[in-house]
């Protein structure tokens, strides 16, 4: 049986994260969304179809990205 992965990727840099999806792309995973900030994962967790892979680049504002997450 096949499963499709769909993942996200949040990071303020646009050029990771379009290396990333690149990069998930080539091993087939389905990219839902890229995002600069978590102020989004909210919304995506709680969709019918949510991801299974969160990407997060935690910098910069390392602790404040942590305590949302959290």
């Amino acid at each position: 049986m096949f499963v499709q992965l769909n993942s996200v990727i949040i990071d303020s840099d646009e050029t990771n994260r379009q290396e990333l999806a690149g990069f998930l792309a080539t091993f087939g995973v389905n990219l839902m969304g890229q995002y600069a900030s978590t102020d989004a994962l909210p919304q995506v967790l709680h969709r019918p179809d949510a991801p299974q892979l969160v990407i997060i680049n935690l910098d910069p504002g390392a602790h404040e990205n942590l305590r949302r997450v959290g």
